[in-house]
């Protein structure tokens, strides 16, 4: 008879509790980028230059979130 471990059949009370709010926290991670993605894509509409410039500071290295606080900084 095949016995599997306990680890492998069922997880702990902890583990049952922490698995949907782990996901559910990488869901409203995903959700925010996407949310940046958009708001860039949308900035990047607005000139050639705006495009360019944000082209460059991904090349860069900058993060999404950091280039759309600096445009939406720039326009205050």
């Amino acid at each position: 008879m095949l016995t599997i471990p306990r680890e492998f059949s069922r997880p702990s009370p902890e583990e049952a509790i922490a698995r949907p709010f782990a996901s559910a926290m990488r869901h409203a991670a995903a959700v925010r980028e996407e949310s940046v993605a958009n708001r860039l894509i949308a900035a990047a509409e607005r000139s050639s230059d705006v495009e360019a410039w944000i082209s460059r500071q991904i090349k860069a290295g900058c993060r999404p979130s950091e280039i759309l606080a600096e445009l939406e900084a720039s326009d205050a």
